[in-house]
């Protein structure tokens, strides 16, 4: 979201990484904290090969660390935002049959699930976005519901 009204510069659209905790904070009024993510760089956050679908990293003409959009067409982003949509409509229905309530915890928990049996049939699409799902803190998983 950040990036779609982000300038284009040498034919893609880059924020660079020095303005993206203001950005994010501003637009989402919540602080983007590397660390509660596990990392102890934000650079290192998007080099982690689970955003590859979601955004990638470039370097502008002053060598500034820049977040691009992902390679590939907006048609794919858009495939893989809606299979992560269907897979959570899915696991919040497998919730309701087996009688338990979907809080974000137990929907991140069954989406673990589905990533395992993914693994081991082998769906490297289903398991690359359940993977970005399940790493979710519960506040984003919540956002992502509503």
């Amino acid at each position: 979201e950040i990036l779609s009204v982000s300038p284009i510069i040498a034919g893609q659209r880059q924020v660079p990484l020095s303005n993206l905790k203001r950005l994010f904070r501003t637009r989402f009024g919540v602080d983007l904290n590397e660390s509660a993510l596990g990392y102890t760089k934000l650079l290192s956050v998007f080099e982690d090969v689970r955003l590859a679908d979601v955004c990638g990293l470039s370097h502008s003409k002053d060598n500034t660390p820049c977040l691009t959009q992902a390679p590939g067409d907006s048609a794919q982003s858009e495939t893989t935002s809606e299979l992560l949509e269907s897979l959570l409509l899915e696991a919040i229905e497998s919730l309701y049959r087996d009688e338990l309530r979907p809080y974000a915890r137990i929907i991140r928990k069954r989406l673990g699930e589905f990533r395992d049996l993914a693994l081991e049939e082998g769906n490297q699409v289903r398991v690359g976005a359940l993977s970005s799902v399940v790493g979710f803190d519960l506040t984003h998983l919540r956002a992502l519901c509503e």
